[in-house]
């Protein structure tokens, strides 16, 4: 009874039956519509005059914006380089010190291992041979050595070549007027 109802009402297409055999992708038998049925279509285009093309461009530029924006990014340029920089500097110099703080610490082992070898070479004997026979030196011997006793009025002066610098000479003369 359903199909009889389907059927009474017939239109140009019927879309249950092209549902039914799925015929609707088959766009032949869909029912083309003419150019009156078809939306009309928009102009997107604005027209504008000159003087409001020109306002409308000059509204977007701001020329203090454009130079803030252009300056602030040189200075972000320039900040970001500088630190670039200074790490570069700091990797360097870290490296440098670290190489010389190895190169020191080479330095005294070998310093030891010289001092070492100096001590175990020097043997006394021969020092006091060579200091007989080379340098006709003898060992102190008690009669050699004489005491003096210093009274407390006495004083020790030592006395000066007369080298002195510009400095000295300048608070001498400057001393010498007060």
């Amino acid at each position: 009874m359903q199909e009889t109802k389907r059927r009474s009402v017939k239109t140009e297409y019927d879309y249950q039956d092209a549902f039914d055999s799925n015929a609707a992708r088959d766009l032949n038998l869909m029912p083309e519509k003419s150019p009156e049925e078809l939306p009309a279509k928009r102009d997107n285009v604005v027209k504008l005059t000159d003087k409001q093309l020109r306002k409308a461009r000059m509204q977007g530029i701001n020329p203090l914006r454009s130079v803030l924006s252009v300056v602030s990014v040189v200075l972000v340029f320039a900040l970001l380089t500088f630190y670039i920089y200074g790490q570069v500097q700091l990797t360097e110099l870290t490296e440098s010190i670290n190489n010389q703080k190895t190169q020191l610490a080479q330095l005294e082992s070998v310093e030891i291992q010289l001092q070492m070898k100096a001590m175990a070479d020097i043997n006394v004997s021969e020092i006091e041979t060579y200091a007989r026979n080379e340098l006709q030196m003898e060992p102190v011997n008690q009669n050699q050595i004489t005491y003096i006793s210093l009274t407390n009025q006495d004083v020790g002066e030592v006395i000066d070549g007369g080298s002195s610098n510009i400095f000295e000479s300048i608070w001498s003369f400057l001393t010498s007027w007060a």
